[in-house]
């Protein structure tokens, strides 16, 4: 899957406070993990950029109220730069450039640089609906 040319969209109808969780793991093409998006539906809506913060971080900004959201994931990864941005209702809610500065782990490049190939939700995590965006 081409995570750079083609954003990967879903959809989700979660209550902020119903402690659901939606998880995307993007993989190599042997399945290696190469990094992880997760977005939580607690008391306050959060996202964590797994292997690279270790705990979940609030949104920099409100989410849209709508209930169902749409969820556009990008990854761009240029020689030594990896970049994530969500989109939620069209709204930019994170942008991040990784770096030994916004991850707090030691060895983030070791999955983040990987080529991703594939995206994979674990059935009880996955979004009420997801396609390729455009």
């Amino acid at each position: 899957y081409d995570l750079e040319n083609y954003p990967l969209e879903i959809r989700t109808n979660s209550l902020l406070g119903s402690g659901k969780t939606i998880k995307l793991f993007f993989l190599t093409d042997e399945n290696t993990r190469a990094g992880e998006v997760n977005i939580f539906f607690g008391s306050y809506p959060q996202y964590r950029l797994y292997f690279c913060n270790g705990t979940a971080t609030d949104f920099p900004t409100d989410l849209p109220s709508e209930r169902e959201k749409t969820w556009r994931i990008t990854l761009s990864q240029v020689p030594g730069v990896t970049r994530v941005v969500l989109h939620c209702n069209n709204m930019e809610v994170v942008n991040v450039v990784l770096s030994a500065t916004t991850c707090h782990t030691s060895d983030w490049r070791n999955y983040w640089s990987l080529d991703v190939e594939k995206v994979r939700f674990p059935d009880e995590l996955s979004p009420n609906f997801y396609r390729q965006g455009r």
